[in-house]
């Protein structure tokens, strides 16, 4: 796991993130829960962004396929 140089810990273990879609998503407005199936870290980096990093190496999260031709955001 490389983390950049300067950035601190914040938090040890995430266990999900919430947020809103952008107003250039398919699903505009709308509020998503990503509960994480892998460890993950928080960090403050020197420019005051955040970067969330798994301890394995592996995915965050479950990916979702969908249709954007069919509108089917939910399969």
């Amino acid at each position: 796991m490389r983390i950049p140089k300067g950035a601190v810990e914040i938090y040890g273990k995430i266990l999900e993130i919430r947020a809103q879609k952008g107003p250039r998503s398919l699903w505009p407005g709308e509020w998503f829960k990503h509960p994480f199936t892998s460890v993950a870290k928080v960090y403050g980096l020197p420019d005051g962004s955040i970067l969330i990093k798994s301890t394995s190496g592996r995915d965050l999260w479950k990916h979702f396929e969908y249709d954007e031709s069919e509108g089917d955001r939910r399969r």
